[in-house]
């Protein structure tokens, strides 16, 4: 190791180039009033390009260098023998906030959940192993195939739903610009579309949809082309409705439900048929047109704000054995009120027999016995933002079950998640969807929480304040005034 000479040769290394020669064109000393500094300028002998100047104490600090076995004469008055050396450049500090960052891409990078083994070895010969910790040997090819595939699913599993939690959250839930003296009823424009209207008023009231619709989607993005004839795009139309809704504007929200209607129609909505029609099927409609009109990166906040993701086990009474599924993505959760649940159960006892029940006839995996019951629970990997309840009351007669199923205010779903999911899971009643009569001649109504905490009733244009009497037949008896739950909506409670 010697110390700097006046002119000399230096290797200059960068940590995320490849390593190039410079020539050392200038070394100054400054005078003793200037505090007895030296400067520095570097020229490529390539491209004879000059790199900005540095300076330090000459007094106080020395630069260290390599030697270098290249054999270089540089021509030099203060020094007789050549020493050719190489500079050796540490890596940038890592600041606290990139250094965060590579720590989350790499915990991302290696998800698996399981004690590694005692003896391990950095190797990655079967395909798709990654990290340093795998199976040490002997070590089969079918188990290195099977330990691979398992690996590969669990990391697009566990960072599919940590992307999820990530934009829902981008998305907030603000009631601001949502005033309760907006709130307003719809006409019935062919006297046939109260199932549409209630649900409608049910969607408008979930603040972070209208946040969606407000912030994420732009008409400027929309995949529809209306020049060409195509379809007019579903959510634009529902954008406007949102607009002219909590404007107060009465002639507007017309306008916009005229406008929305022929949309519908232009999309095939039943292919153009009339008549009565359930609110669920227009709400899968309608979900189902985000996803083909919509750019993927805007459909994919839609999916995490309203979709679950559920994780299912299925145990074997007779051997034991677990089978696993995981990832399956679901919407609405048609909840069927049959078996009844003795004492007459509310909303969130029927959900978690939706969650854990038995199922008949499945074949074990591994006894291959399917005459006994099997025990399947299905837990949430991913809970979304927004929750929608189907309660089953229609069968394929079209029969209705007026059967009386009590509706929770609150609904504590966190002894169902997953034990990767940390995300709260309790959620609070914002709308209800109610329903009168029969399958084809019934009539719906709406429910829904303003921003002032006063729940408001909708009936197709007239509006009416719910009293503490009808929320309380609604919560503990399950009726309003004749009309029975259809569907619920939930909003998730951030903390």
């Amino acid at each position: 190791m010697v110390l700097l000479s006046r002119t000399t040769t230096i290797l200059a290394q960068n940590t995320l180039s490849t390593p190039k020669l410079f020539t050392m064109k200038t070394m100054i000393e400054r005078s003793s009033a200037s505090g007895g500094k030296m400067g520095v300028q570097y020229k490529s002998p390539s491209s004879g390009r000059s790199f900005k100047k540095f300076s330090f104490p000459s007094s106080s600090k020395r630069i260290v260098f390599k030697q270098h076995n290249q054999q270089h004469q540089p021509q030099s008055s203060f020094q007789k023998t050549p020493l050719p050396l190489r500079l050796k450049l540490q890596p940038r500090a890592m600041s606290p906030t990139l250094r965060s960052t590579t720590k989350r891409v790499r915990e991302d990078a290696n998800p698996i959940a399981e004690e590694p083994p005692t003896k391990v070895q950095k190797v990655s010969e079967a395909q798709g192993l990654k990290g340093d910790n795998v199976p040490g040997t002997p070590l089969s090819g079918k188990d290195k195939k099977v330990y691979g595939k398992r690996t590969k699913a669990e990391f697009t599993t566990v960072f599919d739903l940590r992307r999820r939690r990530r934009i829902a959250n981008a998305v907030r839930p603000t009631r601001k610009g949502m005033p309760a003296s907006a709130q307003q009823g719809m006409r019935n424009l062919t006297g046939v579309l109260c199932y549409r209207n209630a649900l409608l008023q049910s969607l408008l009231h979930q603040p972070q949809l209208r946040a969606w619709l407000m912030t994420q989607h732009q008409p400027q993005h929309c995949i529809q082309d209306e020049e060409k004839g195509a379809p007019a795009c579903v959510a634009c139309k529902l954008r406007t409705l949102v607009q002219a809704y909590w404007s107060g504007n009465k002639l507007s929200v017309h306008q916009a439900l005229v406008d929305i209607n022929q949309t519908f129609k232009e999309n095939k909505w039943q292919n153009g048929m009339g008549g009565q029609q359930d609110p669920e099927d227009q709400l899968t409609w309608m979900v189902n047109k985000f996803s083909e009109q919509l750019p993927a990166s805007h459909y994919i906040i839609f999916e995490a704000m309203t979709r679950f993701v559920l994780d299912s086990s299925t145990t074997c009474k007779s051997c034991g054995y677990v089978s696993s599924t995981v990832g399956d993505i679901e919407g609405t959760l048609a909840i069927d009120i049959k078996p009844r649940i003795p004492g007459g159960g509310d909303l969130g006892a029927y959900v978690q027999q939706y969650l854990t029940y038995k199922v008949c006839g499945y074949k074990c995996d591994h006894c291959k016995d399917a005459t006994t019951d099997k025990q399947r629970s299905r837990k949430l990997a991913h809970s979304p933002d927004i929750v929608t309840i189907q309660l089953k009351r229609f069968n394929w007669a079209g029969q209705k079950d007026s059967h009386p199923v009590p509706i929770n205010t609150l609904l504590n779903l966190n002894a169902n998640r997953t034990s990767n999911n940390k995300s709260n899971s309790g959620y609070e009643l914002s709308a209800v969807v109610l329903h009168q009569g029969s399958l084809n001649g019934g009539h719906y109504i709406s429910m829904a929480k303003g921003a002032d905490g006063q729940w408001l009733e909708f009936d197709d244009n007239h509006v009416s304040r719910v009293s503490g009497g009808e929320m309380a037949a609604l919560t503990d008896k399950g009726k309003a005034g004749g009309f029975t739950p259809y569907l619920c909506f939930y909003q998730r409670v951030r903390k």
